[in-house]
């Protein structure tokens, strides 16, 4: 039994040190090949200024010698640059996954050729006899090996049959004229030349080996962290998903206990019950979120949108927590000159509600005003209106580390050049400049409070992610810290700033300001208009789920709208049942064992049938952006994010069953991820 242990240990350590070796040779061989694909660029590139030293030496030998043997050597060395840039060339465009052999030992002969090229120059100037030739000789030759030592990047190999024949020519010229000077002095001097030539090839290549170590180690670390950002990012991707689930069922049901009639005990209890679940998502979203940031995995999805429409609801949404703590609330939109714009509505929202949560929660006495200016900026980029300049700082003084100086068309002077910066990578200098020039506007949105207020320093890290101005808010108010981090990288990916001004015990003006496009008002047959006579309630939903609680909690929503529901708990029982029965919409789930929601959405709209243009709905706990292209891209109307409340899916209902028989229902505009897929693009061009 032991020597059976030890034979397979034996063959382990045998087989791990086969396996470090390929991986070390794989390495060497990619190396090996990366070094002659850059000789070859380096060579290309540096064509031109060889040409002219061979031009200037073939003068100088046609002056010092004859111009025979001028010519006759300037001829062979651009017959041999030729046949080098034709082989770099065809070298350099061919994919090669190894260095082979045969490239290897033309690269050796093309540049001993070019060596021995060298070399009879040297000879040739040499043997003139004069002074001024001898001189110009020896320089030339110690100026060849001296530019190969500095510029050889390919190992000793090629370096030795570079400067091997121009060393030994040397050698032996300063030989033959120690023994015609009767003197030792060529000779020595020349050898002590060579030895210190050597010496500077040997530590050059010890400082190029080091740097290629650091190279090849920032290269790994690089990669490393990339996979372990990448790998956080799926990690919470899927707890997003896993943790959407229950809290869908948690939020959903309370939403529908809280519909009932209830002793105001109850509904209170109920309110706690929501209001946790509510700030356990928007905590969720806010990590997510940024782990999309630093993975560098974040997009701005912009729409034409009405400001003032935002911030209403993002006030609004805490106007009940401002009454119950008895401050005021309320917001000023008389300054916006310019509602409809083209921005990310969802985000300018998310950035809104953090900025005015902390508004609310840090203020126990007084007030938050949120007012908010959009003007338009002129062609010549003036604004036509005066906008002041805004700096990060607290009253006690300035930091300059802190001042964000915007340019003249209201964007911070660091920020990208295009508004949407994300969105717009990769477009052309040519597409840009054929694109119609879009009027921009300035959008401006204060949050000022009467609450605690921050200090210089608190005011200096308040940006940062995890931080709170003080470990003793987090004790008191709770928070993680994340919220203004993220909404200052999302003001920031579309070209803007959030700035604060602070004082201590006084309160808090936080100020976001951002460039947007100008959209065109809506046509008046594109606003929803609601019909007297369009029903609220009745018809046939299939809901597709696979988990019973979720399907119980979408029910129970469902009743309350007097919908007749049928169940499915996989996409082909879905399919079945719709080539069955006749149904107003689908709502389905994406993740279900058998056939998951996309598979089963392909196969309804590929069926050709009368059923195959039914309202499909994705109700789904994948709420990135990609899932939701997917959704999208396999046919399906909109994603309604987990947990759904009730006025979720009275909206759903409303949209794809109810205005069906409507007189508005021509005019409704199609609906998809996020805002306004399908919508025509209004923006207004200069």
């Amino acid at each position: 039994m032991n020597t059976i242990q030890k034979v397979t240990h034996a063959e382990v350590l045998a087989s791990n040190a086969r396996d470090a070796s390929d991986y070390h040779t794989e390495q060497s061989d990619q190396s090996r090949l990366t070094i002659y694909t850059d000789i070859c660029r380096d060579s290309l590139r540096d064509m031109k200024l060889r040409a002219g030293v061979v031009l200037i030496a073939s003068i100088l030998l046609a002056s010092l010698a004859t111009p025979f043997l001028g010519l006759f050597w300037g001829i062979g060395s651009f017959i041999t640059m030729g046949v080098e840039v034709a082989f770099y060339k065809s070298f350099f465009k061919a994919e090669h996954e190894r260095l082979r052999r045969r490239d290897l030992t033309i690269f050796l002969t093309i540049n001993f050729i070019k060596s021995l090229i060298y070399c009879a120059a040297g000879v040739m100037l040499f043997i003139q006899g004069s002074p001024e030739a001898i001189f110009a000789g020896v320089v030339f030759i110690g100026g060849a090996v001296v530019n190969l030592t500095l510029t050889n990047q390919a190992g000793r190999i090629f370096y030795i049959v570079s400067t091997g024949p121009l060393i030994a020519t040397a050698l032996i010229i300063s030989s033959i004229f120690s023994f015609q000077t009767n003197h030792l002095a060529p000779l020595v001097t020349t050898s002590l030349f060579m030895g210190m030539v050597f010496q500077a090839y040997f530590d050059r290549r010890k400082v190029i080996r080091e740097l290629r170590q650091t190279s090849n180690d920032a290269e790994r670390d690089k990669a490393r962290a990339e996979e372990a950002l990448t790998a956080k990012s799926r990690f919470l991707a899927k707890m997003s998903h896993e943790l959407r689930t229950p809290l869908n069922g948690i939020i959903g049901m309370a939403d529908v206990m809280r519909q009932g009639d209830l002793p105001q005990q109850q509904r209170d209890q109920l309110d706690i019950i929501l209001g946790s679940g509510d700030t356990l998502l928007w905590l969720l979203n806010d990590i997510l979120d940024h782990a999309k940031i630093e993975a560098n995995h974040f997009a701005l999805e912009n729409d034409d949108e009405d400001i003032r429409d935002i911030i209403a609801q993002a006030t609004m949404l805490y106007r009940p927590g401002a009454i119950k703590k008895g401050i005021a609330l309320s917001y000023d939109v008389e300054g916006v000159k310019t509602p409809f714009l083209y921005v990310d509505g969802r985000r300018l929202r998310q950035c809104l509600t953090h900025l005015i949560s902390n508004g609310v929660k840090f203020t126990e006495s007084g007030a938050v005003l949120v007012k908010a200016r959009a003007y338009e900026v002129s062609s010549d980029h003036e604004s036509t209106q005066p906008g002041p300049t805004l700096v990060a700082t607290s009253v006690a003084g300035a930091d300059a580390d802190l001042a964000t100086n915007f340019d003249d068309t209201g964007r911070p002077a660091d920020a990208p050049a295009n508004g949407d910066a994300l969105e717009n990578e990769g477009v052309s200098p040519e597409d840009e400049a054929a694109k119609p020039e879009l009027l921009k506007a300035i959008i401006e949105i204060t949050v000022s409070d009467t609450g605690i207020g921050m200090s210089q320093d608190q005011v200096n890290r308040i940006f940062d992610a995890f931080e709170q101005a003080d470990n003793s808010i987090t004790r008191r108010f709770g928070g993680t810290g994340l919220g203004l981090s993220v909404s200052q990288a999302v003001i920031r990916a579309m070209g803007g700033e959030i700035t604060v001004t602070s004082e201590l015990g006084v309160g808090s003006t936080f100020t976001l300001r951002t460039p947007a496009e100008i959209s065109a008002p809506p046509d008046e047959d594109e606003l929803e208009l609601i019909d007297p006579k369009m029903p609220s309630s009745g018809g046939k939903v299939l809901v597709v789920e696979d988990n019973i609680v979720n399907r119980k909690v979408v029910s129970a929503l469902l009743k309350e709208h007097r919908i007749e529901i049928t169940e499915a708990e996989n996409g082909e029982i879905a399919l079945t049942k719709i080539a069955e029965d006749d149904f107003d919409l689908v709502l389905m789930d994406i993740h279900m064992p058998v056939m998951d929601g996309l598979t089963a959405t392909k196969n309804i709209r590929a069926a050709n049938q009368a059923w195959s243009k039914i309202p499909i709905v994705a109700l789904t706990a994948a709420v990135a952006p990609e899932d939701k292209a997917a959704c999208m891209s396999a046919g399906m109307e909109e994603v309604l994010a987990k947990p759904v409340r009730s006025g979720d899916i009275g909206d759903v209902l409303e949209r794809y069953i109810w205005e069906k028989d409507s007189k508005s229902a021509n005019t409704q505009k199609s609906r998809g991820i996020g805002h306004g897929i399908g919508k025509s693009d209004t923006r207004k061009t200069a």
